[in-house]
């Protein structure tokens, strides 16, 4: 008996999960607790994974459990789970100029919200597993208002730019500033959609590709070289109607995942609705 209450509580393609994502996430943190530190091993088992799969449908239980965890290796897998699935990233940022090859970077005025400061710890440590949960809570309590940002398309379009020239000429430093609107993660994907609805354009769809955990974003060997996505992108679906048919794709195969946060669920179907209404899906 004692041996099969093990093995229940380890990794396991064989397991049969429990359907909520509560008992899920406790098996994945016996898991973290009884055989972490193994070079990794934490992400790779069938809890971490079926969570992952779940998409955004996770989400407001995983935080409920995040929010009651006190254990800062537990902590820093949560946080992994967390910025996996809603692709929140922490922008990092140095009082001292960051140098990219011949090019030096200092970002000591306005920060994007959520910044930590290089140097926060180790991003195991405890204080920096600590600190980022508190961080990634903060940003789970005020997303609605990430839905209210007037300016987030125009900010994007400033440093993308709006026409293939421009799409062209992306270099490290505008990387760099666009990294500041990346963080809001899956709630940028109403802007993300009007810009490529609107522009055609490829490092927008590159990071909707990215932020959706969607499988051409693998297929396309896409990285963090965002000038070098567009051009991946463009060589593959260089038309807005091939860009388009991507999208209303996913939304008819994972648009339900999101339906447990109703604002972003509203916001990108009330797009999807206009965009993909008179489009047949592809073969």
């Amino acid at each position: 008996m004692l041996a099969l209450l093990a093995a229940l509580a380890t990794c396991s393609s064989l397991f049969a999960y429990d359907s909520t994502v509560a008992q899920t996430m406790a098996q994945w943190r016996q898991h973290i607790l009884t055989r972490g530190n193994l070079g990794g091993i934490e992400l790779d088992c069938e809890q971490y994974r079926s969570l992952v799969a779940m998409g955004p449908a996770c989400l407001p239980e995983v935080f409920q459990v995040f929010r009651e965890e006190s254990d800062p290796h537990v902590l820093y897998y949560y946080a992994i789970l967390v910025r996996r699935v809603a692709h929140f990233d922490v922008f990092r940022y140095s009082e001292t100029p960051l140098r990219i090859g011949d090019q030096e970077f200092k970002y000591d005025g306005e920060r994007p919200f959520l910044s930590m400061q290089i140097g926060d710890g180790a991003p195991s440590s405890p204080a920096s597993a600590v600190l980022m949960r508190d961080k990634l809570m903060e940003w789970w309590s005020r997303k609605a208002s990430f839905l209210q940002r007037e300016d987030a398309e125009t900010a994007v379009r400033a440093i993308t730019g709006r026409d293939e020239r421009q799409y062209q000429q992306f270099d490290k430093k505008r990387a760099r500033e666009f990294s500041k609107l990346t963080g809001y993660g899956i709630y940028n994907l109403p802007y993300y959609l009007d810009i490529i609805q609107e522009d055609n354009n490829p490092i927008v769809f590159s990071e909707f590709l990215r932020i959706t955990n969607h499988p051409e974003y693998q297929v396309l060997e896409l990285t963090g070289d965002l000038g070098a996505n567009g051009r991946a992108v463009n060589a593959k679906y260089a038309t807005r109607e091939s860009k388009l048919d991507v999208i209303c794709e996913w939304w008819s195969q994972s648009g339900a995942a999101y339906a447990v946060l109703e604002d972003l669920h509203r916001e990108i179907d009330k797009r999807i609705q206009v965009t993909c209404r008179d489009r047949t899906p592809r073969n």
